[in-house]
């Protein structure tokens, strides 16, 4: 696997393909092995770069508990950087999106085009309080209930939850469990780094 040290940390990343560069920049906590389907399909017809945000995957853990959209951003252009690559195609998803709106307004002149997806510009105070929700409660469910538990909400409509029967029986309790931030020293970006320093309006 590829590393680089990028910003003080060691990071992940990946490239396949030939022709324009393709930088794909994931969501929060996703890995660039998520990208793997969208990497062959792209492989054919340009350069894709994938990689580890900060503190998920491969990528190395940093120091600090939290980290802004800021830092994502510059993180992602180092990479650019260290590739040799001077403009590319950026395609963000979720988290990602914000990350590639910021890379888009402090380094322009690496940002060839800017494809966004299901993320946000600004996030109201339900949207906020949610990731603050999922990211206490990521870490206080056993790791083989959190896809169950944690992302599976965000992935099937209200119909389809409102068709399945009640599930809070069967949600472990969280008595006793750690806070979010005991026992695992820090965590990768959390929902400040969702809002502050992303493009507004």
């Amino acid at each position: 696997m590829p590393y680089a040290i990028i910003n003080n940390i060691r990071m992940h990343f990946e490239v396949s393909g030939k022709g324009d560069p393709v930088l794909l920049i994931n969501g929060l906590s996703a890995p660039a092995a998520s990208w793997a389907l969208q990497a062959k399909a792209l492989a054919p017809h340009f350069m894709v770069v994938t990689f580890d945000n900060r503190g998920v995957g491969e990528t190395d853990l940093p120091g600090e508990p939290m980290y802004s959209i800021g830092q994502l951003a510059d993180d992602a252009a180092a990479i650019l950087k260290h590739l040799k690559l001077s403009r590319a195609h950026v395609v963000g998803a979720s988290m990602g999106g914000a990350v590639g709106m910021e890379l888009a307004l402090r380094q322009p002149r690496l940002v060839r085009s800017l494809t966004l997806a299901c993320t946000w510009v600004e996030g109201d105070a339900r949207f906020l309080h949610t990731l603050e929700s999922w990211i206490s409660l990521a870490y206080r469910v056993p790791i083989e209930e959190r896809y169950r538990h944690v992302l599976y909400p965000w992935l099937f409509t209200p119909e389809s939850s409102s068709r399945r029967k009640r599930t809070s029986s069967s949600l472990p309790a969280l008595d006793g469990l750690p806070a979010p931030d005991e026992g695992r020293g820090h965590r990768a970006a959390g929902p400040r780094g969702s809002w502050r320093g992303t493009a507004r309006g």
